[in-house]
């Protein structure tokens, strides 16, 4: 009697199921067969999924091929990047400020330029944008975007005067992450004018992260209590998703966070009547 051989495309199709056992195990062949999976991820990155298992199937898949540092899903995900606030949100979800720094930052393909037009966009989510600019910070901590060009960008885009509370957070991050003293005055202004809010960063934080970048430039910790790094491990990368109602075993010791079950588009739990993505979202 012969055994059943998987096909390729069932274990992409796999990725979309509603049971973990059946995703992790989608996700664990198709990295073992990653030359044949990736071409087909790359399919739902392109032509932008058009119902809500093909949606899953892309969530899922890109923390594949970001494992996989499929170099060839960079261009298609950002070209994703640009479709509307509301799309995004019904594709990616809470991907977007859980996972998608580090997703962009394992897919990047050297091209910084590409990257930084992306941040710039006017009409660029907020969220997006934070978790676009955290990558290119992660990326030049580790050499792949060379630090006069990123410090040159952080100077333009501190010059731009239509950005959002939470891009001048990233702002800050990325400034103080890298050690860039010499943008120091430029993040004073951003304080002193209400551009920039100390409710999540303030002047003390910024010195001592400054201080503590000049000191060990490569030292990971600080970019790991912000969130940003690369997709080392797909499974474990979506042990947030509520979906699955799983509990995986932890791989690190957690950070308690309290608003982490509160979707994007829910509404704030502070009473405001806003969702949680336009009010407290970027304190949690």
């Amino acid at each position: 009697m012969q055994s059943h051989v998987v096909s390729i495309e069932e274990l992409v199709s796999d990725l979309g199921s509603e049971d973990f056992g059946v995703v992790q195990a989608g996700m664990e062949s198709c990295l073992l067969r990653i030359h044949e999976a990736a071409p087909l991820i790359r399919a739902y990155l392109v032509d932008h999924p058009s119902n809500e298992l093909d949606a899953w199937i892309l969530l899922v898949g890109l923390h594949v091929l970001a494992e996989a540092r499929d170099v060839e899903s960079f261009v298609p995900l950002l070209v994703l990047l640009t479709q509307p606030a509301d799309e995004l949100d019904w594709i990616l979800g809470d991907c977007v400020t859980e996972t998608l720094s580090k997703v962009v930052a394992s897919l990047f393909n050297g091209d910084e330029q590409a990257l930084f037009q992306s941040i710039r966009r006017p009409d660029q989510d907020t969220f997006v944008r934070s978790a676009l600019l955290g990558a290119a910070t992660v990326l030049t901590r580790d050499g792949r975007i060379e630090r006069p060009t990123m410090g040159a960008f952080l100077k333009t885009f501190a010059l731009e005067t239509h950005w959002e509370e939470t891009d001048w957070s990233s702002w800050l991050e990325a400034v103080g992450l890298l050690g860039f003293l010499d943008l120091r005055l430029q993040a004073e202004w951003a304080f002193s004018t209400g551009a920039a809010s100390k409710d999540l960063y303030d002047l003390e934080w910024l010195n001592d992260t400054l201080a503590a970048a000049i000191l060990n430039p490569s030292a990971p910790a600080p970019f790991e209590r912000c969130g940003l790094g690369y997709i080392d491990n797909a499974v474990e990368s979506l042990s947030w998703v509520s979906r699955y109602n799983v509990e995986l075993p932890p791989f690190s010791t957690p950070t308690l966070n309290t608003l982490r079950n509160i979707g994007r588009n829910d509404s704030c739990p502070c009473g405001s009547g806003l969702k949680f993505k336009k009010c407290c979202l970027n304190l949690s």
